[in-house]
């Protein structure tokens, strides 16, 4: 008898393990236990975490009091506040050029074009002081903002990741054109690279209004570039404002659409084959947007197009420009989610994780296409 009741306890903790397993899943994202309502509780708030349209009001409200949302953090989420470079030469309503030394390139003085210049440290003290007012007065940091909106829903970042994190929100996003790449590495011999060692960078942001960014880029724009002179090279950027105007865009959020109205506009700032043209938007459907391998339909196109905000959830702003610059250096899409590549900045879900590495396969495949061997 004693036997007999030992093994139903046995049987009994045997099925009871395997229910429990059944009820639990593993985040496709990162590996995290969640059940199968996918309803965890945030350590961090003691709130239950829910993908954005399932969230009651009163829910909301308990989410921004835990993490100091006010409603300025939310109404410039929405681009209801002021610009923030407002009044400063870089608003784009003037033509301005902000190079390492202050002088306008050698070939847009050939080109005769007529604009203030500026030095890259102007420019960022311009933009600091900018940013220091801005803060001042609204109490909200155009270099860090606290709120981002998903499915139409003001959500604080730090939810946002909890929620990517935990795999209830995709990675995935509205499908356009060539959202996803070859996983084939680009030819080295077709698209942009280095001569004499020396890439040129050419930042350009949209002037109309639709698509003016509202958020600051000048400090991720410049550590992503830092990285390919770290590991590549020598990068040479500079910054273009008043000479981009997006408003002509059919269909204004359209990212690929975005792209090749950057193509047209901006096409006499590629000199030669080692530069690169990259455009900076407020708002499109993807994060960002690149030719592959800088090329498209046989031609040399060397632009990609960033965006401060986008439908679903927003990367750092650094991880856009090193990912879309990547994709002009021949580096293929990497999946989206953690599990499907090693840690890379091709990946989207590790890239929006701040990953700022490359795996060694996408990493040969930009150093083939910036130095040809």
């Amino acid at each position: 008898m004693l036997a007999i009741l030992l093994v139903l306890v046995i049987l009994g903790s045997v099925t009871t393990a395997m229910a429990n397993s059944k009820k639990a899943n593993t985040c496709l994202a990162c590996g995290v236990a969640k059940n199968s309502e996918t309803e965890l509780i945030d350590a961090n708030t003691a709130v239950l975490l829910k993908a954005p349209e399932e969230l009651t009001e009163e829910e909301l409200q308990q989410i921004y009091k835990k993490y100091g949302i006010t409603e300025n953090d939310i109404k410039f989420a929405k681009g209801e506040l002021p610009h923030y470079l407002e009044g400063t030469i870089l608003d784009g309503s003037r033509k301005a050029v902000a190079t390492e030394d202050g002088k306008l390139p050698k070939d847009l003085k050939e080109k005769n074009i007529s604009c203030e210049v500026i030095t890259i440290k102007e420019m960022f003290a311009i933009m600091e002081e900018a940013r220091r007012e801005y803060i001042k007065k609204y109490g909200v940091d155009p270099a860090n903002p606290k709120v981002d909106v998903v499915n139409g829903v003001p959500l604080p970042r730090e939810y946002v990741k909890e929620l990517v994190k935990n795999g209830i929100l995709s990675p995935e996003t509205k499908k356009s054109e060539f959202a996803i790449l070859s996983s084939e590495c680009g030819s080295p011999y077709e698209g942009p690279h280095a001569i004499d060692g020396i890439i040129v960078a050419r930042i350009v942001a949209a002037n109309d209004e639709l698509h003016k960014p509202t958020q600051s880029y000048k400090d991720e724009t410049s550590q992503a570039l830092d990285r390919f002179e770290e590991n590549f090279g020598v990068v040479v950027y500079e910054y273009y404002w008043g000479f981009w105007d997006a408003s002509d865009v059919s269909d204004w959020d359209n990212s690929s659409q975005v792209l090749d109205d950057l193509a047209d506009d901006t096409a006499w700032l590629v000199k030669d084959e080692n530069y690169i043209v990259i455009g900076w938007v407020d708002y499109l459907d993807h994060n960002g947007r690149a030719y592959p391998d800088g090329t498209w339909e046989g031609k040399f196109k060397p632009f990609c197009v960033c965006a401060c905000k986008a439908e679903g959830w927003d990367w750092p702003h650094d991880s856009i420009v090193q990912h879309e610059v990547s994709h002009l250096f021949g580096a293929p899409e990497g999946g989206w989610w953690c599990w499907e590549h090693p840690p890379c900045i091709m990946n989207y879900c590790w890239a929006y994780l701040g990953y700022d590495g490359w795996c060694d396969g996408c990493k040969f495949c930009v150093a083939h296409n910036i130095n040809p061997p």
